[in-house]
């Protein structure tokens, strides 16, 4: 107890030391162990299903005139079926998915989307029944629906035999209840549709061939090999479509829980997340270690007399792990109130999609994963305690009233260099990220999207005339255009033949209104527009007439082969974005049609205001409908949203490391000048000027942030290189920006040193001798 009394009088002798300590422990804990919890969410989807180590997902990849497509998650309808029904000693069950749309109640849209697929996958993903059975499930009129759902829909109603409206139109009866899996998953647990159902509205049949949009699950027995199941699901994809010269289908199984850890951009993103965590965790602690080995030469005296009054080296050891303990609390009460103020600081702040930051960051924040934080905090604590422990306590009672302990600066050299190339590691990444961010958003598209509003139209034949026409007739609409699709949501693909049936590539496609150029001012190169209604008339391309091997000037009147027959290319268009810039450009084929599933609108401006009209008055018209209008430009940068996100990481994460840095050089600083108080003085008796005193402790800090910074620098280049990648155009001269990085560190840590150095190098010199 005495001792305890003791560390607390100290800590409040010196406390703003004790601050500074809790303030830099607590902001690197707090930031580490969220990046931490953030990469654990990624890791941790799909696996909230029973058994879900049992469950696959099924990949295909087309291989054309010896060209690979690349791997796809969207598989034939017939795959998981036909695997289930071939390997039955390896294989439970097997379900094509796919969401098909929204359920509507009230004309009000519901928010979780509708599943379509086969019965097996209540087998296969184990889901819980909670009301009903699955007797009607292949009946066309019955649809099952989630727990959550069930209590947007209707509260404390019971679901159970309620109507609800696909689409808006086609109108279903609720036949069960089941448990909903929540938003940790590639698959949706909104409501389930009959795969079966869905074919016989539709009139189609599921195949081998084409219809490549389907998600496809297997429930495979436990302890299936999975280089067996593999083996044999090769076997069984050749069995029902045989190689061909120029044509052949790969499937392979995958387990499920490493669908979306396993995507690009979110594996680049945890790497670089794990790295800016593992930084701060490191930094975080060895700055503590720094600012306690800088004060080695001020404690050492006070050490000598423990020991000299009969303390030995292991209760000096567990005095500093006490003092540590209590700085670690104070770090433990800095992260909750770091906590509350992120709140309000993040709570208004909207990210793309209209969701605001701080919903975005804790979204990965729950229970099962406050492990992290406890990891984070002990593994700090760990490494902050430890050595300055075990260093305090090595001090021979023979030299602790002797200034040999002040030797041991190698060891606030290499943490001051560690700190140093952390923020240059974690400023090249930050730069290269929001530039990267800036190219995407502003790269060229090929089409304008500015002041364009689309509107999802679920209205029937007969009233769809009335929709376009009253959108026409609001005085603040400049024009209207619609389409099947709009170009950042991606389009559906066709296989494009040649006259043998031979399959060629896959082409996106999408039906346009007469006007769709000129409105969303894309350019036709040649020829003219199909006809309207036609589906033997096609636009394609400047892609599209590369992928034929096609010379541009000849493409017109040139014959395609579509799933739905020939076809005749009658104009041809300037390439245009028909997704995001993860994926290269696109062959793309148009045809025209009088049916408005999307309406666009241009709006006059101002566009703010006049979007907020628009707002009110279609609720004021339509009152109780669910009309969505969406910007166009804003489901743009929706593509991007991860990237954007992760930009608000790394820039929380520069700025909390900087601070720790500062607080590092400042200890580090304070420590020199007083270890070198002599020589300075010395050196200004002799005529030495503040420039020279500055310069001194100038170049000794830039000795070692010049080369801390280039590691850090290179290090930043070699993480973000692999993340680039994935891009397929990205912001020029990238050594130039990390180079800009660097230069940018060195000189901020030129101008901190100027400025913490400046008052001992205009100090007294008698006064510094007399006080040393």
């Amino acid at each position: 107890m005495k001792q305890l009394n003791y560390l607390l009088r100290m800590l409040w002798w010196n406390r703003g030391d004790t601050l500074v300590k809790m303030l830099s422990v607590g902001l690197g804990m707090a930031v580490s162990a969220f990046l931490f919890v953030r990469v654990a969410y990624d890791q941790s989807f799909d696996t909230c299903f029973k058994d879900y180590d049992n469950i696959m997902q099924l990949w295909m990849e087309y291989e054309l005139d010896g060209k690979k497509l690349g791997r796809q998650e969207h598989c034939v309808g017939k795959l998981g079926g036909g695997v289930a029904d071939a390997i039955p000693d390896m294989v439970e069950a097997g379900s094509a998915t796919r969401n098909i749309g929204s359920l509507f109640r009230d004309h009000r849209e519901l928010s979780r989307p509708v599943l379509t697929a086969e019965r097996d996958i209540f087998d296969i993903l184990g889901i819980e029944m909670l009301q009903g059975d699955l007797k009607e499930f292949d009946n066309p009129e019955s649809i099952y629906i989630s727990d959550r759902l069930a209590d947007e829909a209707f509260g404390n109603e019971n679901p159970v035999g309620q109507k609800l409206l696909l689409q808006n139109s086609y109108e279903v009866t609720v036949r069960g209840v089941y448990k909903g899996w929540g938003d940790e998953s590639t698959i949706s647990d909104g409501a389930i549709f009959s795969f079966k159902a869905l074919c016989r509205i539709n009139g189609f049949e599921p195949n081998w061939m084409g219809g490549d949009s389907w998600a496809t699950y297997i429930r495979v027995k436990p302890g299936t090999d999975l280089g067996e199941l593999n083996r044999r699901i090769h076997e069984v994809v050749k069995q029902n479509v045989p190689d061909t010269v120029n044509f052949s289908i790969e499937a392979w199984a995958e387990p499920l829980r490493d669908t979306y850890r396993g995507y690009d951009n979110i594996k680049q993103i945890d790497i670089v997340l794990s790295i800016l965590a593992g930084a701060i965790l490191i930094i975080s602690a060895l700055n503590y270690v720094l600012l306690s080995v800088a004060s080695l030469s001020r404690r050492a005296k006070a050490i000598g007399v423990h020991k000299c009054s009969g303390a030995g080296s292991g209760e000096i050891f567990g005095q500093f792990l006490w003092e540590t303990g209590i700085i670690f609390i104070g770090g433990i009460a800095v992260m909750a109130a770091i906590y509350f103020l992120v709140r309000y600081w993040a709570g208004n702040m909207l990210m793309s999609g209209g969701e605001t930051l701080w919903g975005s960051m804790m979204s990965a924040v729950s229970l099962s994963r406050l492990w992290v934080v406890a990891a984070v905090v002990v593994l700090v604590f760990v490494i902050a305690a430890i050595i300055p422990a075990r260093m305090f306590s090595s001090i021979p009672v023979s030299q602790v009233f002797r200034r040999v302990t002040e030797h041991r600066n190698r060891w606030k050299n290499t943490l001051l260099f560690i700190e140093f190339a952390g923020i240059a590691l974690v400023g090249g990444l930050l730069v290269v990220v929001g530039r990267q961010y800036s190219v995407l958003t502003d790269a060229p598209l090929g089409y304008n999207p500015e002041r364009v509003v689309v509107i999802s139209n679920y209205a029937s034949e007969e009233t769809r005339e009335k929709f376009v026409d009253y959108y026409r007739a609001l005085p603040f609409v400049e024009d209207l255009t619609w389409a099947h699709g709009y170009p950042s949501m991606g389009y559906s693909g066709d296989f494009i033949y040649d006259g043998s049936r031979k399959p060629l590539f896959s082409s996106k496609y999408d039906y346009f209104a007469d006007n769709y150029l000129g409105f969303m001012e894309m350019t036709l190169l040649d020829g003219r527009m199909p006809e309207a209604g036609s589906e033997t008339e096609i636009a394609v391309n400047q892609e599209f007439c590369r992928q034929m091997g096609w010379d541009e000037k000849n493409a017109m009147g040139k014959i395609v082969y579509t799933s739905n027959g020939p076809c005749t290319v009658t104009g041809l268009l300037r390439d245009f974005r028909t997704a995001s810039y993860y994926l290269p450009q696109q062959p793309f084929m148009a045809r025209i049609t009088r049916y408005p599933a999307f309406i666009y609108l241009k709006l006059k401006e101002p566009f703010d205001q006049n979007r907020q009209r628009l707002d009110a008055a279609i609720a004021e018209t339509f009152p109780g409908e669910s009309i969505f209008v969406r910007s166009l430009p804003a489901t743009i940068t929706d593509a991007y949203a991860a990237i954007a996100l992760f930009e608000k990481f790394a820039a929380i994460a520069g700025c909390v490391l900087s601070f720790i840095a500062i607080i590092g050089m400042m200890g580090y600083l304070r420590d020199e000048i007083r270890r070198r108080s002599r020589e300075i003085a010395i050196r200004k008796v002799n005529g030495a000027g503040v420039a020279d005193i500055i310069a001194l402790m100038g170049v000794n800090i830039m000795k070692m942030a010049v080369p801390s910074v280039i590691l850090g620098t290179v290090a930043a280049w070699l993480f973000s290189r692999p993340w680039l990648e994935q891009f397929t155009v990205t912001l020029d001269n990238i050594p130039g920006w990390f180079m800009l990085s660097a230069m940018g560190i060195l000189a901020v840590i030129l101008l901190l040193t100027v400025l913490l150095t400046y008052r001992a190098a205009v100090a007294n010199p008698v006064t510094s001798l007399k006080a040393d």
